[in-house]
């Protein structure tokens, strides 16, 4: 079993600080193409629905199958 933080009904914590605030900003600015444009590129849109959902329950499920982690570590 893998160590590391883990969010109810999710997997673990693996999008850091960072990583979490550019996410949710890219996902707004993608959103903001479903109510600028008119044509096919409002599917481009959506995708910023994945990045917003990634940004706020800091959880990547590529960054899990790709074994990245961006949260910062403690040393203790």
């Amino acid at each position: 079993m893998k160590s590391g933080l883990w969010k109810i009904g999710k997997g673990p914590i693996n999008v850091g600080q960072l990583d979490r605030v550019l996410r949710i900003l890219a996902g707004l600015c993608l959103v903001a193409i479903l109510f600028i444009e008119a044509s096919t590129w409002r599917l481009v849109g959506l995708l910023g629905l994945a990045y917003i959902f990634t940004g706020l329950t800091r959880w990547c499920p590529i960054y899990t199958w790709m074994g990245i982690n961006t949260c910062s570590t403690k040393k203790t």
